[in-house]
């Protein structure tokens, strides 16, 4: 209680200063009337005992500040008094303030944008109960290049059947895009996730509408067709209708029963990529085609992510080692595993369980961005270094000119830690605006990293909404920058010396302007370092840009169709049906469908026979793809040999096939390939080549040259699961864009119930492949235009200082017979050797950056002498125009004027 009463007396004094010392007065006056009573009761007259009352009390003045202090409140009674003073200040001098806001602004604001990524992509832990005990499965061998999650659905089951495990339980998912939803008669596609029926359960989550699935939603084959629609897509597709409950969406033309919305907010296991809607695995056969036996039950069939809940206080490693028996009694039941080769044998025996913590989800996303977003925050961190250094630069300009301020107030009495606060205390108020328009900036330029940085696919699980976090980080950025910038021009200006000062002159020294010399070394090598990164990443983006794909990109439009419901004998003619609907669009120049999409970053590996020929261990052999008549000239890719498929090349004729040149150099070598015989991995070599293409890059711009192996979809017969979803190709002669609509309605025309997936004109698509790389050039060039414009700026801002505080040595020299060119000289000498060490500097660590960018670059080396070297100049062509304007006015002073002091 005695705290509170003490604790409610200082804040009074502070909120209600007045009636404070109005308070302290009026005591201090009652006891001087007691004094004096008393001195007048011993028998002094009215005046002495007045006197001696006053004598007795002691100096009023020093007993009212031994109250004030009393009150413990003195320190914030003053460093209010500084504020309101550092306010007035600023305020008299809108431009300075402005500048320096600006500068601060841009740099704090850049760094909160990136921390927003950096947290979101990053740091988030996933919105699921105790997130750190979630973990990831993953499985290692001398065959895969990295590590691999994918497990078949009877491993995932032998798991949670397994006793005496160190987890509380595991679950599997996975994802697929190309679902067909029909609602209300229209058609549309929706991404959708088979989940295990505990999937909710273990993860700890809770629906926001009805239920989620159970472990019986989940126990028999195709049995239980329900859906759990995510938030996003209940509010963006049903407009957060809670009547949508119960209500019967068809999936592939399949009924499902909606049951429930699952949480706002969780996306899943994946932050990056949120589904619509998720569906059990038991029904995973209903919706998706998998190629050979059930994949329900194929042990052979990897196609699941399995995680799992540790159980309190269990190691990683402990947990990996319990689930060897798993796998080994895996390989055991897996009757493809059998050890028929020695090489096969010595890859199942170095198989390894790994077990990887992921509070933060499955990490593709993280693994995607996470050294770009670093690269960029080393980027704006440099910027904010830089806008602190030319902040630094105004203080000490500011400063000087206060010089005679500052030593009145040391001579009447004032402490060097008084002024130093008083400096400071202007610092921070300056990092307090630079946070609030920081703040503008983050919204902003966070707004444009997500377009820029970020795919299309995943902008609804990146947001760039501001939230505590942020804000905390956003104003302890500017508070460590205003600290940063401040703490030295205010333990210089404290030392003024004061007869100089007193006289009104500017306490120049020289120790002063070295260190602004200095500081101009720093701002050239950290722009420095920014233009070569600009230089580095444009260079790297123009290589990528100017890759040979092997087929023409120009006004070339892809879509993707899943006919999931037609039978398997009626694909070639639906297909054939619809291509012969699209050629006959006006404004188009070819059609013709293939299975893989071009840069989509897929790939679809195929086992090959060539008669005579023995794969090497560990070959996984070529790629392979399904495709339809005139494929190759509606792509733009040229033959080398033979012919293209035709329409005759139905499953009644004998089966064809064409290879590019990669297949045939490496498996017939100098041999004419034509006419030869291959066959799928386990099938018979039945396929005759009939021609030879030019090789073509499909899976990303950066891939090396692929084996590849054409067949025609209208021989593969029942086997639908390799071309049941096709990718349609059109070239047009105008924009492909807009001929989005025409070919929609043409799809329609043969039927209306076929969803269209990723319409995307193939430019589009290859700009999606090099977003990372073009976000990084466009990001680099601003941000390396913002350094060099600052340290233009901090060598201008010096070298005009140089000028004004030399101005009379100047005159005195141009007096004496020295050449206007000779005193501009003198100036530039002054800070030349500054600005190469700057660059030296500059370089140096550019270089040493040389393992963090070496990945995020193409076709270059960090220390491409082009990039540098540009870079160089280009921050030559600053320096100059720096130091241009006040060499000038060297040149044109006055040596009347200046031996006046004018």
């Amino acid at each position: 209680m005695r705290l509170i009463r003490i604790m409610r007396q200082r804040l009074r004094s502070l909120l209600r200063h007045s009636q404070a010392e109005d308070d302290l007065q009026r005591e201090l006056d009652i006891h001087l009337e007691q004094l004096t009573r008393e001195y007048r009761s011993a028998g002094m007259s009215e005046r002495d005992a007045a006197d001696a009352a006053r004598r007795a009390f002691g100096a009023i003045v020093d007993t009212a500040e031994q109250c004030r202090d009393n009150r413990r409140v003195r320190l914030v009674e003053d460093i209010g008094k500084d504020l309101v003073y550092a306010s007035r200040l600023l305020l008299k001098s809108p431009g300075f303030t402005a500048t320096a806001v600006l500068s601060l602004a841009l740099g704090v604001g850049a760094n909160t944008a990136i921390f927003g990524l950096v947290k979101q992509v990053i740091l988030d832990l996933l919105p699921v109960r105790d997130p750190n005990q979630i973990v990831a499965i993953t499985k290692t061998s001398i065959q895969l290049p990295g590590p691999s999650s994918s497990f078949s659905n009877p491993f995932l089951r032998d798991l949670q059947s397994s006793a005496n495990l160190p987890f509380d339980g595991f679950l599997g998912f996975d994802r697929r895009d190309q679902i067909a939803m029909l609602v209300d008669s229209a058609a549309e596609p929706v991404s959708a996730e088979f989940v295990t029926g505990n999937y909710f359960e273990l993860l700890g989550v809770h629906p926001a509408l009805g239920r989620q699935f159970t472990p019986a939603d989940d126990q028999a084959p195709d049995a239980q067709p329900v859906v759990v629609l995510s938030h996003n897509f209940w509010q963006r597709r049903f407009g957060a209708d809670p009547s949508v409950l119960n209500r019967t969406i068809h999936l592939n033309n399949h009924p499902f029963t909606v049951i429930g919305v699952s949480a706002r907010g969780f996306a899943g296991l994946d932050p990056g990529h949120s589904p619509d809607l998720r569906v059990t695995i038991s029904m995973v056969s209903t919706l998706v085609e998998f190629p050979g036996p059930p994949p329900l039950s194929n042990r052979g069939s990897r196609w699941i992510e399995v995680f799992g809940r540790l159980k309190p206080g269990v190691s990683a490693n402990r947990a990996a080692e319990s689930l060897m028996p798993v796998l080994l009694q895996d390989h055991d039941l897996d009757p493809g595993r059998s050890r028929r080769t020695e090489y096969r044998a010595k890859v199942l025996a170095s198989e390894r369980l790994h077990v990887t913590p992921a509070a933060q989800g499955t990490g593709a996303q993280r693994h995607t961005y996470e050294r770009a977003i670093w690269a960029l925050g080393l980027m704006v961190a440099a910027v904010l270094l830089l806008a602190c250094v030319n902040v630094a630069h105004l203080l000490l300009a500011r400063a000087s000119a206060r010089a005679h301020e500052f030593s009145i107030r040391l001579a009447i009495g004032a402490s060097r830690f008084r002024l130093v606060r008083q400096l400071l205390t202007e610092s921070l108020l300056l990092g307090v605006f630079s946070g609030g328009a920081g703040l503008l900036v983050a919204y902003s330029l966070g707004r444009i990293l997500v377009s820029l940085v970020i795919s299309d696919r995943e902008h609804s699980t990146v947001a760039v909404a501001p939230d505590a976090a942020l804000l905390a980080f956003n104003f302890a950025v500017a508070l460590a920058a205003s600290i940063a910038f401040g703490l030295a021009p205010a333990l210089q200006s404290s030392r003024s010396v004061l007869a100089p000062g007193l006289k009104g002159a500017h306490s120049y020294h020289v120790g002063r302007l070295m260190g602004r010399k200095v500081m101009i070394s720093l701002q050239v090598a950290i722009s420095l370092i920014l233009l070569s990164g600009a230089g580095l990443f444009m260079r790297s983006l123009v290589n990528l840009r100017g890759i040979d794909l092997g087929f023409r990109t120009d006004k070339l439009l892809q879509v993707t169709l899943n006919p999931s419901t037609y039978a398997p004998e009626r694909l070639p003619d639906f297909y054939n049906q619809l291509v012969e609907q699209v050629r006959s669009l006006p404004g188009v120049r070819a059609a013709a469908f293939g299975r893989q999409r071009l840069i989509s970053n897929a790939a679809w590996k195929s086992g090959i026979v060539v008669p005579g020929f023995n794969p090497p261990e560990g070959d996984n052999g070529p790629s392979r793809d399904v495709i339809g008549s005139k494929y190759f000239s509606a792509l733009g890719i040229p033959l080398i040999a033979g012919r293209e498929f035709t329409d005759a090349d139905t499953a009644a004729a004998p089966k064809v096939a064409i290879v590019n040149q990669a297949f045939a150099q490496f498996y017939f070598g100098s041999r004419n390939p034509l006419g030869m015989r291959i066959g799928p991995g386990g099938g018979k070599p039945d396929y005759t080549i009939v021609a030879v293409s030019r090789n073509a890059k499909y899976r990303e711009m950066r891939e090396a040259t692929t084996r590849f192996w054409y067949v025609p979809f209208a021989q593969l017969g029942s086997d639908t699961s390799s071309f049941r979803a096709l990718t349609l190709f059109v070239r047009t002669s105008s924009d492909p864009a807009s001929m989005a609509n025409s070919i929609r309605a043409a799809v329609g025309r043969v039927d209306k119930t076929i969803a269209l997936f990723d319409i995307k004109t193939v430019d589009a698509q290859i700009g999606d492949n090099v977003r990372l790389e073009r976000a990084l050039a466009t990001l680099s060039i601003f941000f390396g235009m913002v350094a060099a414009l600052l340290a233009g700026a901090g060598l201008f801002g010096v070298l005009s200082y140089s000028v004004a505080q030399r101005k009379r040595e100047i005159g005195i020299r141009i007096a004496l017979g020295a050449r206007p060119a000779q005193a501009a000289w003198t100036i530039v000498r002054g800070v030349a050797h500054f600005v190469l060490v700057g660059v030296a500097g500059g370089l140096a660590v550019t270089l040493s950056l040389s393992s963090l960018i070496h990945r995020l670059l193409f076709g270059i080396q960090p220390n491409d002498p082009l990039a540098l070297s540009l870079a160089v100049l280009a921050m030559w062509v600053i320096a100059m125009l720096g130091v241009s304007i006040p060499a000038s006015q060297a040149a044109k002073v006055e040596p009347a004027s200046a031996l006046r002091g004018d």
